[in-house]
């Protein structure tokens, strides 16, 4: 920070960190007096989504601000949060990594995105709200789709595709789905050392984090899925953009061979007609620069008021990265087209992250 920056910080900006947290028990009790009368009487108040269960928490973007507000100065008690599966949610690995391991760009530049946020909120909050949901595939429900029958059968409409060799899935302007994450336990190392897709999206849309405080682990056949959290900042710059859907989901390491097995095929082209998450495989190996980037899921989700907004599934466009470290690119392309076809997608884009071996997927 210059000498400018720090006066402000320190005179303004932490001060109004220190009110909003004293507001924070009005805006809980205010939040549980509510929270049982958004969506006809579902529980979405705030508590722990344990695993192998649906649930949905609804949050104010300020009682966001005020919980993220604790995290700063790290006052959540950690004592039995790893005995629960859950993540880290202070920041103080995050500060501490600078001490740690010196001078770190990467370290830097997390922290000057939540600072950034934290000035944005000292001057205006958004009176919206966020959700965070957990979802559970059910294949009991939905072992139609493991016979290969199903989709040989099937007769719906393929969809527009794009292929995107450059450019990042949260630039978009259209109002999608969209998926990018790769870790079991939300956030990955976001609030550690961390900075790759999943972890600089958490800096960007630092409402995210606040998922780490009650979301456990994800278990095989779950996904999360938040609606609503704004960004605050670019790579570089600052930008503002709300109206975002996003699916966290867990990635599976080194398929192998086995990736061309009917039945891990199939797995993956469940969640086409399902309409809820389905975990894929994924490689471990860095690829320039990006370990650990997941391949490709969604989430359909029934419709949905938010904010004044209603999301249909069928009218949502996917965005996704496509990625695939110790995976053949082109089983991933056709298993997610295919998918994509099957969920009724008005328009699928692809991003390939300028993946060499996707370079005329465009021509396919």
């Amino acid at each position: 920070m210059s000498k400018e920056e720090s006066s402000r910080w320190f005179n303004e900006f932490l001060p109004a960190m220190a009110c909003l947290l004293l507001r924070f028990p009005s805006l809980l009790e205010s939040h549980y007096l509510n929270s049982d009368n958004l969506i006809n009487g579902t529980k979405t108040g705030l508590r722990v989504l344990v695993p192998n269960k649906a649930g949905i928490v609804f949050l104010s973007q300020e009682l966001i601000g005020a919980l993220l507000s604790c995290s700063f100065f790290c006052l959540f008690p950690v004592d039995d949060r790893g005995s629960n599966h859950l993540p880290i949610i202070n920041f103080d690995k995050l500060f501490g990594s600078l001490i740690n391991t010196g001078r770190n760009e990467h370290q830097e530049n997390k922290i000057k995105c939540i600072i950034h946020y934290f000035q944005r909120l000292s001057s205006s909050i958004s009176p919206g709200f966020v959700s965070f949901e957990r979802k559970i595939l059910s294949l009991e429900q939905d072992s139609s789709t493991l016979d290969e029958g199903f989709w040989g059968k099937s007769t719906v409409n393929l969809c527009p595709v794009e292929v995107r060799t450059s450019g990042l899935i949260e630039d978009q302007s259209v109002e999608a789905l969209e998926v990018d994450f790769a870790n079991k336990n939300l956030g990955g190392g976001a609030l550690r050392k961390g900075c790759v897709q999943e972890e600089i999206r958490f800096m960007i849309n630092p409402e995210l984090i606040v998922g780490m405080l009650f979301l456990p682990t994800m278990e095989v056949t779950e996904a999360i899925e938040v609606v609503g959290a704004e960004r605050f900042s670019l790579y570089t710059g600052c930008f503002r953009k709300a109206k975002t859907r996003i699916v966290a989901i867990d990635a599976l390491r080194h398929p192998g061979v086995s990736q061309y097995k009917l039945e891990s095929l199939l797995s993956v082209l469940i969640l086409s007609s399902s309409g809820r998450p389905i975990r894929l495989y994924m490689g471990s190996v860095s690829l320039q620069g990006i370990g650990d980037v997941v391949l490709m899921v969604e989430i359909l989700s029934s419709s949905l008021f938010f904010n004044g907004l209603r999301f249909h599934r069928s009218n949502l466009y996917l965005f996704s990265p496509l990625i695939a470290c110790n995976y053949q690119p082109m089983v991933v392309v056709w298993l997610t087209t295919l998918h994509s076809f099957q969920a009724r997608r008005p328009f699928m884009s692809y991003y390939t992250f300028g993946f060499e071996a996707l370079q005329n997927l465009n021509q396919v």
